[in-house]
């Protein structure tokens, strides 16, 4: 069985110790997953970034761009954010998962997968799922997608929305170098096509 048939079937799993084992690893700030994915998670990727862009009406380029400086196309990409401090219904949405509230808090508290998603800003915008099913492409990409999309709404142009995506306020300087170091993958990958 693969890397990845093992992991759905932890995700199906009602009450699952490896969750709370990997929760404990990132809060230690061990990396949980450092690996080139394979061949069927690159397709994977591909198709969802393609689905998102189309679906929440981004250009791919912009997707793909997110997705590179974000987690270099690392599907299982996880970062633990101490200072992450929007947390949305810890108890009910741990609950759901079938995990503790301690657990749920952490992984509140993580960036997970290919476009590093926050785990409280998955549950804002309605994943009622299990936080680390955000390294699937289809669920990752997907909200992050939504969320990017919303951010660009939100400020009316890109480069600001790419800023609040990465920092909040798109008037913070991290915010936009982030959005500068986007914007230049953009122009990149729009020459190599």
């Amino acid at each position: 069985m693969g890397s990845i048939s093992r992991i759905k079937n932890m995700f199906k799993c009602k009450k699952n110790n490896h969750v709370e084992k990997i929760a404990k690893k990132i809060t230690a700030g061990e990396k949980v997953y450092n690996y080139l994915p394979d061949m069927q998670e690159l397709m994977d990727l591909e198709g969802a970034m393609a689905e998102g862009a189309k679906k929440y009406s981004l250009e791919l380029t912009l997707v793909k761009s997110v997705n590179w400086k974000e987690s270099n196309f690392k599907c299982f990409a996880i970062r633990y954010e101490d200072h992450w401090k929007y947390f949305t219904d810890i108890r009910g949405n741990a609950k759901e998962s079938h995990y503790s509230m301690a657990t749920e808090k952490i992984l509140q508290k993580c960036s997970v997968g290919p476009m590093q998603v926050m785990g409280g800003v998955a549950r804002e915008l309605g994943w009622k799922g299990n936080l680390l099913e955000l390294t699937i492409p289809t669920v990752g990409v997907m909200l992050g997608c939504q969320h990017l999309a919303n951010r660009i709404k939100k400020y009316g142009n890109v480069r600001d929305g790419l800023a609040s995506y990465n920092a909040g306020d798109p008037k913070r300087k991290a915010g936009q170098a982030y959005a500068s170091k986007v914007l230049a993958y953009m122009k990149t990958l729009k020459k190599e096509n």
